[in-house]
């Protein structure tokens, strides 16, 4: 069983995780909050577990858990230790699993299941998602995510970004880029595209998961220091 928790961002990585496991274990379930990420996306595929299987983990409801401080469950737990890939993870068997699951490797199996669960077809996008829409049907696109470039925690300098623009433009000639950013003043300011052509979508920090279907769609990505991006 995988605990879904945490953003929505979060949780995208441990739905992944689930279906990766899936490949190795079919009888794989998810134990999810009352609001969580099938509220966001049209997931094609997945199981919730019965409050008997989240007792066989001391999981689930208050009885379930204060039995489990007195008797050991039947199941295990496992809270990951750590953001590194451990393969052995996608082999264990009467396991639940609590973390955050962020390391790439996990998703080589199923990158392509992942992709389709994720994508918002454009008529689920609202009306007036058309003009960002045809910014990104023309040529050779690339996204420049900046967030929250003012919080001192944010590793994404001035210098990351415009190495990064720097190197787009050594291999593609004539990019389109597009900024999705929470502060367009500070993109202006500090972004040196060096002539190319550049547009600006701005959009409110708490709704960062909103750009996900616009930075699926362009051809190539500078991303931020986030789970989204």
């Amino acid at each position: 069983i995988v605990k879904i928790h945490g953003s929505i961002a979060e949780q995208m990585f441990q739905y992944a995780f689930y279906l990766a496991l899936t490949r190795h274990t079919p009888d794989t379930f998810l134990d999810t909050p009352a609001a969580w990420l099938d509220k966001c996306f049209r997931l094609p595929r997945f199981r919730i577990a019965t409050p008997q299987q989240l007792q066989h983990f001391g999981k689930g409801s208050l009885r379930n858990r204060l039995l489990a401080s007195v008797k050991r469950p039947q199941g295990n737990t496992l809270t990951e230790p750590d953001n590194r890939f451990h393969s052995d993870y996608l082999t264990l068997d009467n396991t639940y699993f609590g973390g955050s699951w962020l390391a790439p490797a996990y998703f080589s199996q199923v990158a392509d299941d992942i992709a389709e669960c994720f994508f918002v077809p454009t008529k689920a996008l609202p009306a007036s998602a058309s003009h960002s829409l045809s910014l990104l049907a023309k040529g050779e696109t690339v996204a420049v995510h900046v967030h929250n470039p003012l919080d001192k925690a944010n590793p994404c300098t001035p210098d990351y970004y415009n190495w990064a623009i720097a190197n787009v433009l050594s291999y593609i000639s004539h990019p389109k880029f597009i900024v999705m950013t929470t502060d367009i003043d500070w993109a202006r300011e500090h972004l040196n595209f060096q002539g190319a052509k550049a547009d600006f979508m701005l959009y409110p920090a708490e709704k960062e998961i909103s750009m996900l279907p616009y930075l699926s769609r362009t051809s190539h990505n500078i991303l931020a220091a986030t789970l989204t991006s």
